[in-house]
């Protein structure tokens, strides 16, 4: 890295902390058991229902553009703080491209019990 020029100095930077970021990768699973009770005190039955999303990053060393303090480059002394504002910065990116990759997620879970679903769906047709 010695002897490097601002704008070298500007694309490793970018291109290291988006290798960093493009290894975030998260699964969640949602599970969902619902119980019901039989019609006229019947016996009881749970339904259970899964899902799972899954996020991932890809390699993006623009999202980094302007995470590398400008006081550091040729010529100049990279004092403490212009390093530790290029490493917050960096972190701030991650977290914030992060977090508008992630998204709520839905999915239907609806039970029937037995009453509704003889009733509702005899062969006399829906009610």
């Amino acid at each position: 890295m010695a002897g490097m020029n601002s704008g070298a100095l500007n694309t490793w930077f970018k291109a290291n902390a988006a290798t960093q970021l493009d290894t975030f990768y998260k699964t969640i699973a949602v599970t969902v058991t619902v119980w019901t009770q039989g019609s006229a005190g019947g016996s009881s039955t749970t339904t259970t229902k899964s899902t799972s999303a899954t996020w991932s990053l890809g390699y993006d060393p623009s999202e980094f553009a302007t995470d590398l303090s400008t006081s550091i480059g040729v010529g100049n002394i990279a004092n403490a703080d212009h390093v530790a504002s290029s490493i917050s910065n960096a972190v701030r990116t991650a977290v914030d491209t992060i977090e508008a990759s992630i998204g709520n997620i839905t999915f239907n879970a609806q039970a029937c019990h037995s009453s509704c679903h003889s009733s509702c769906h005899s062969s006399r047709g829906r009610r």
